[in-house]
């Protein structure tokens, strides 16, 4: 919702590579584009965060999140170099990309929609829905279960030899269950099973069954998709709105040479699954009891909408409360009552400080969580990047949107800076929404005494003017607005990062006479490697700015 700040991420390694900077050679396909990148008005960053651990999936560690881009404006994805792709691959967790703005441009009346699938070896496959109805900068945050190491309320039970197939026929019946029993399935022999291509499984079978405890937040968040969802429902209608779990699954079933099982013909696989007794029933307002009936929803991650299946009941049994199904296909299971929403909800981020505002001032980047008001019941988390405007001054610098919140219910969010910055602003007072108020919510902004030179930890906070001059062209470039970098001490694995507006960005935090390493994210890699190394000079003043000019072959 915000200006554009998507720029060409090749200029910004050079930044804060200090006065004697290192000569750097751009790649010249990369600037032979038939788009222009300055014109470019709807940005998208994601990131993928480890729910167990909070940190991006391969931060630290290099591994990359295989991003395949569906929907109905798919065609219309760009990279860094204007390219159009379908597939991507995250950088330490991050993705960015950009839209056609001669055929994408998102109105009200006429919305961009995509859908992202991820996935990663080791990793639940999950995928986001993006559905953008103006243009501007827009971020996401996909959270992901390591089968390994899954977070709370979330149970991962892996069989390797679960069963076998003959010309694609189970030998005997499969009976398994998670280690804790809150899901067992079974399929009988004889039944034919194939993949989403309609090739027939042979050979063991690996089996892998994930459940969700949707009373746990830690759960919620990894929902394939979030909570707000298109949905196709049993009348056949399609809408947006709300879920409220009860449960969910997903059952992964492939054969030696990796087929994935999809389908059944000639018999059914058996779901039974646990209802934790603290699950809440919407309609009632209390627990779930035995004889409450919820609906069951199957999920298709190409288009990111879940599907009507059947109601199910909840029954008392020895063990607790459970219900069963018996499904002819594979997919993520869900246990929902669906609401209707709001079309959306907007807030704005001001503060009174007139130097540190519009997108030359300082930005502000934001984790966020919503929870129902009074029973901080998980609905969805985030992140907000943008520009505070001065006091009163909504524009699409610094408008946040949450899209298909619950009606009737009142929203409250919660924020929190990244851990190991320090933040330019103090971190805002939770705020609530009334039922699907029309109203924007303004949130004001103070700026943090640590980076204002009042906290007196003597760490600095350096605005950086930056100017590229290209020897080769004899004429100095113009830098996109938007970058995403990071940045740490020599030496320490933990990284920052922030975006550059305006030809500037600024940093909070810095220590005095140490060095710096600075990359990059560009086309899905962190650049250059090893990163450019900056020394912060001391300082008697905790708050300045500093001109850096840059000498480098552009390759024109």
């Amino acid at each position: 919702m915000k200006s554009i700040r998507f720029l060409t991420s090749i200029f910004l390694v050079l930044v804060m590579a200090g006065p004697s900077c290192q000569k750097f050679n751009l790649n010249t396909d990369d600037l032979d584009i038939k788009l222009d990148l300055n014109v470019i008005k709807t940005n998208i960053m994601v990131q993928f965060i480890d729910a167990a651990t909070g940190e991006p999936v391969g931060f630290n560690d290099g591994k990359k999140v295989e991003i395949t881009i569906f929907g109905p404006d798919s065609q219309w994805v760009v990279n860094n170099s204007g390219k159009r792709m379908q597939k991507m691959y995250s950088a330490a967790g991050y993705l960015t990309f950009g839209l056609d703005p001669y055929n994408a441009k998102p109105t009200p009346n006429d919305p961009i929609s995509l859908i992202l699938v991820a996935d990663i070896d080791g990793y639940v496959s999950t995928s986001l829905p993006i559905f953008l109805r103006s243009e501007g900068s827009h971020d996401f945050v996909v959270n992901m279960v390591d089968l390994a190491f899954p977070p709370d309320g979330v149970v991962v039970t892996t069989r390797d030899n679960s069963g076998s197939a003959v010309g694609g026929r189970l030998v005997n019946d499969m009976d398994m269950s998670t280690d804790n029993s809150d899901v067992n399935m079974k399929i009988p022999a004889g039944t034919e099973i194939r993949d989403a291509q309609g090739n027939l499984l042979d050979g063991n079978l690996k089996t892998t069954i994930v459940y969700f405890n949707p009373v746990r937040d830690s759960a919620l968040r990894c929902f394939p998709g979030g909570l707000n969802v298109d949905v196709n429902k049993e009348d056949g209608e399609k809408e947006k709105g709300a879920f409220f779990s009860a449960g969910f699954v997903a059952i992964d079933i492939k054969d030696e040479s990796g087929k994935k099982a999809a389908k059944f013909d000639g018999g059914k696989l058996d779901l039974n699954m646990a209802i934790d007794e603290n699950v809440k029933n919407p309609e009632t307002g209390q627990s779930v009891k035995a004889g409450d009936k919820v609906p069951l929803w199957s999920y298709d991650e190409r288009n990111g909408k879940w599907t009507f299946e059947k109601t199910t009941e909840i029954h008392q049994t020895p063990t607790g409360l459970r219900t069963e199904a018996q499904l002819q296909h594979l997919s993520y299971w869900n246990l929902d009552w669906f609401e209707t929403s709001c079309e959306f909800i907007e807030i704005f981020f001001t503060t009174a400080d007139a130097s540190k505002s519009g997108e030359t001032g300082w930005g502000y980047g934001l984790f966020f969580t919503a929870t129902l008001t009074g029973s901080d019941e998980f609905r969805t988390d985030g992140y907000f990047s943008g520009y505070p405007e001065i006091t009163g001054t909504k524009t699409n610098l610094n408008t946040e949107v949450l899209q298909s919140v619950p009606r009737n219910r009142q929203i409250t969010l919660t924020f929190h800076a990244q851990e190991g910055t320090t933040p330019l602003w103090n971190i805002p007072e939770p705020i609530t929404y009334d039922f699907c108020s029309s109203t924007p919510v303004e949130v004001p902004l103070t700026p943090n005494t640590n980076a204002t030179g009042g906290g007196g930890d003597q760490t600095l906070t350096i605005t950086f003017n930056i100017e590229i001059y290209c020897t080769d062209l004899g004429a100095a470039a113009t830098i996109p607005d938007g970058i995403l970098l990071r940045y740490r001490l020599k030496g320490s694995s933990s990284w920052g990062t922030c975006t550059a507006s305006g030809g500037t960005f600024t940093v909070a935090g810095l220590q005095q006479n140490k060095i710096y390493e600075v990359q990059a994210l560009y086309n899905g890699e962190w650049v250059p490697t090893p990163g450019f190394e900056y020394f912060i000079e001391p300082s008697d003043v905790t708050v300045l700015t500093k001109n850096a000019r840059f000498e480098i072959d552009c390759g024109g």
